[in-house]
């Protein structure tokens, strides 16, 4: 059986500055990212081929992160309005100030899910990083599964049973303050999904003996490093024609802007718009760096 838990970091309190170097005004930041949230992430999870329910070996739960002091009412009370939509959502409350630990929380949700829903030895795990503010094909999931179950088909060195993460290097970029979406190459990008095989000390359910502890797509630190430190085997699928992910740009990112390669192409909205943005964000962070170095 395979168990899918998409996480989303909802609503913690990670940065204090975003990336024009501007303080973050916490009401104004949430109010804005449940636009986002309503506008692009949640109809990207609700439009998910093979969801809950369509197949008896597939469990998927979407945990959503909240921390308490980021407007608590209203949290709630569209926590409530998103269940109501899609019956995948797990949300999470956790203590003021502990946002940082979001790795370790998300971990023990997981691991305590796991044992909740009777899991069996060799059963699969699926852990999938999404920004709230982020989306998916409507495809992922189900290429994702296909892909955790014949590993070996899309990488020789990989193979069942062991550990690894699946990365679609091909998806979009979209500009909601120029109206422009490219599609990009970004190998070791934010959309990555782990595939670790649960270990049970017996063929009995993952609720009556010991399972050992699930790692979880955010249990190996930054994905820029993943393979540049060998910290993990990754699956890249490299198919221009597959942009399986949707990073939408705008003006409250902490950090996310331009990414320009020779592979970068434009999908639509205005060339002159697009260049000009590449620009400034070519002189911001030649801004930030010198100022780093002073």
């Amino acid at each position: 059986m395979i168990h899918h838990f998409i996480l989303t970091r909802f609503a913690l309190n990670l940065w204090k500055k975003e990336k024009h170097g501007r303080n973050i005004d916490r009401r104004k930041w949430l109010e804005e990212r449940l636009v986002l949230f309503e506008e692009f992430c949640l109809p990207s999870i609700l439009a998910q081929k093979g969801s809950h329910g369509d197949d008896d070996s597939v469990k998927r739960t979407w945990v959503l992160l909240c921390e308490h002091g980021i407007d608590d009412d209203l949290v709630h009370e569209k926590m409530a309005s998103y269940k109501s939509l899609c019956e995948d959502i797990h949300p999470v409350m956790i203590k003021e100030g502990n946002g940082w630990r979001f790795a370790e929380v998300f971990q023990q949700v997981v691991t305590a899910l796991l044992m909740k829903e009777n899991t069996m030895n060799s059963d699969l795990c699926l852990t999938t990083y999404l920004d709230n503010d982020d989306c998916l094909a409507s495809d992922y999931s189900e290429r994702i599964y296909d892909i955790a179950v014949n590993p070996a088909e899309y990488n020789a060195d990989v193979h069942k049973g062991e550990n690894f993460f699946i990365a679609f290097d091909y998806g979009f970029q979209l500009f909601t303050e120029i109206g422009v979406k490219t599609r990009v190459r970004y190998a070791n990008n934010h959309f990555m999904t782990l595939c670790e095989t649960v270990r049970c000390s017996s063929q009995e359910p993952a609720s009556v003996n010991s399972c050992m502890p699930i790692r979880t797509c955010f249990g190996y630190g930054s994905h820029f490093l993943l393979e540049k430190n060998g910290l993990a085997k990754v699956i890249h699928i490299e198919n221009r024609e597959l942009p399986m992910w949707t990073e939408v740009v705008h003006g409250c990112n902490v950090d996310n802007d331009v990414k320009m390669t020779f592979d970068t192409k434009i999908i639509e909205g205005p060339r002159l718009k697009f260049y000009a943005r590449a620009l400034k964000q070519i002189w911001r962070r030649g801004v930030c760096k010198l100022k780093n170095k002073i």
